[in-house]
């Protein structure tokens, strides 16, 4: 199978035993809201099978992001990287709301996953590394990105 949204498919916590935790102590909350559709049930249903893990809002809509992360006070949100590789405008202003909630946005076609938290970036683009990004707090040692997260 070759990358792209049918590399998502995998998204099952039998895909990846070893990232499950031994106990469900550490919840993880995560509101949806990238592009396609199908990558985002996807990643919604892989998210919800993990211990630990839970959606807690799902949207298409960004201008919704903001009353939805103050409602739901998320540790994660995931949102659609635009054509361009780049975050969306909106997520200046729900970092600047709420600067611990980490930003996952994932490419259109599932082959790139940024993750922003604490003002430092990483990057992968595999379903184990989307799962590590998420359950693993960025090294605090070394420089960090630009405040902004859009251009």
């Amino acid at each position: 199978m070759g990358k792209g949204p049918g590399a998502w498919s995998c998204c099952t916590p039998e895909s990846i035993p070893a990232m499950q935790p031994a106990n469900a102590l550490t919840r993880l909350s995560l509101i949806l809201s990238n592009e396609p559709r199908l990558l985002r049930e996807l990643l919604g249903a892989g998210l919800s099978a993990l211990d630990g893990v839970t959606v807690v809002a799902e949207t298409p809509m960004l201008c919704h992001l903001p009353g939805l992360a103050r409602t739901h006070h998320p540790q994660w949100i995931v949102l659609s990287l635009d054509e361009n590789g780049c975050l969306p405008p909106i997520t200046d202003a729900i970092v600047a709301m709420d600067p611990d909630v980490g930003i996952l946005a994932i490419a259109a076609d599932g082959q790139c996953i940024r993750c922003v938290q604490n003002g430092r970036v990483r990057e992968t683009s595999t379903w184990r590394g989307f799962v590590q990004l998420i359950r693993e707090p960025p090294a605090s040692d070394g420089p960090a990105s630009t405040p902004h997260l859009t251009p």
